[in-house]
């Protein structure tokens, strides 16, 4: 018993390890996205004209203050309405990075398009990545025109995501909900976002006249109750303190 007994504490240690390594997420800075340098300032100018706004702090403008954490989206295209424009600019540090998010639910946990700008020295790394459960997991989004430049502390990035939809059964839909996160760069992959703030409404991204929303720190929620590994673990915990007292 004594022998079997030591067995299985291996084999359950064993798979809580291998657990917690895989829950580290896979949104590596390998990015195969070529960015261009960006010469142009990101501010508010025309925003609610020809542009949706979102910021945080709000109503702050971004050339003033770099504590500034902003993103605008327009259509990209005439034909194409669901090509949108973004800009992205933030506060950042050496491996850091900032991102916006996209979300069909007033919550973060629901699988949301995340798209990053990351600063490593003075280049910016563009990664699109999906966040779950307070992880991101690095995903091929459709992206193009990606431009990136760092001054100082602030990271600014423009991109145009295409092909964006928020639902499948009808047609053609831009609006979401929107949060701005930022985080560090841990061991060549984004680390978890600290979400700053999301919108308390969808936005439609490409209609600058459109519905206005407030910001508020949402509650993550996860998807789906308790995940596989979860499952796995309860059941091994179990099965090692069955035989903890047969022993």
């Amino acid at each position: 018993m004594g022998s079997r007994l030591v067995s299985v504490i291996t084999v359950v240690m064993g798979f809580l390890i291998l657990g917690v390594l895989g829950s580290t997420g896979n949104a590596t800075l390998n990015s195969t996205v070529s960015v261009g340098n960006l010469t142009v300032q990101v501010s508010r100018e025309q925003c609610g004209i020809s542009k949706q706004c979102v910021e945080v702090p709000e109503s702050c403008d971004p050339a003033a203050s770099s504590a500034c954490l902003f993103v605008s989206t327009r259509s990209a295209a005439s034909q194409r309405t669901t090509s949108v424009a973004f800009q992205l600019r933030g506060d950042t540090e050496d491996n850091t990075y900032i991102a916006v998010g996209l979300s069909t639910s007033n919550n973060t946990g629901g699988n949301g398009s995340v798209y990053a700008c990351a600063r490593e020295g003075s280049s910016v790394v563009f990664v699109t990545a999906k966040l779950d459960n307070d992880t991101l997991y690095m995903t091929k989004l459709p992206v193009k025109s990606v431009l990136g430049s760092v001054t100082g502390n602030v990271t600014q990035c423009t991109f145009t995501a295409e092909n964006l939809n928020a639902t499948r059964i009808r047609a053609a839909d831009t609006s979401f909900y929107v949060f701005l996160a930022n985080g560090r760069i841990e061991g060549g992959t984004l680390g978890k976002p600290v979400i700053r703030g999301m919108t308390n409404t969808s936005l439609d991204l490409i209609n600058p006249g459109g519905n206005s929303s407030t910001m508020t720190t949402p509650t993550p929620t996860t998807t789906g109750g308790t995940t596989p590994l979860q499952h796995v673990s309860q059941i091994l915990l179990v099965l090692l303190s069955v035989l903890l007292l047969s022993a």
